[in-house]
């Protein structure tokens, strides 16, 4: 004999002193429970991957080097993801400064990104590619991303 009473949801036993419990129903109710449990851990809707909810955790990467004054540089970050943009800027410094002709002006602080960048800046992976710019980016202007005994700092997305 199945219970007296059900549940008002998933129509599980409630078991009434006078019932007698059969195998069946036990069987039954942990088969309604199991579908149940399977369906809802399995909703992408409502629950999110390990792998989108360590996005979420960690979406950035910040790191820093010190200029050495070389012409081209590389820098291998060790981020933990493949970064899909990046800033890189020089610590204490504006991001631009005009030069004393006028003229021109250098700058200190680039948007770096897998598919384009700045003049002097590249990413690949998750390694940086410094170029020191010795003929001006848009006739007037200098990258200058190392300087010797200056601090950079970098910060990648994912």
């Amino acid at each position: 004999m199945s219970s007296t009473n059900k549940t008002s949801y998933l129509a599980l036993n409630l078991w009434a002193s006078t019932d007698t419990p059969k195998r069946d129903d036990l069987n039954v109710d942990n088969a309604k429970l199991d579908w149940v449990i399977e369906d809802h851990n399995k909703n992408k809707k409502m629950h999110v991957s390990d792998l989108e909810r360590q996005k979420w955790n960690n979406p950035y990467y910040i790191g820093y080097y010190y200029g050495d004054g070389e012409t081209t540089r590389v820098i291998e970050t060790e981020c933990p993801f493949t970064p899909v943009f990046g800033i890189v800027f020089a610590g204490g410094a504006p991001p631009s400064k005009a030069n004393f002709d006028g003229k021109s002006k250098t700058n200190y602080f680039a948007i770096l990104g897998t598919r384009m960048s700045m003049a002097g800046v590249s990413l690949s992976g998750s390694t940086i590619r410094l170029e020191k710019t010795v003929v001006p980016v848009m006739t007037s202007e200098y990258m200058s991303l190392n300087i010797t005994g200056t601090t950079y700092c970098y910060i990648l997305f994912r």
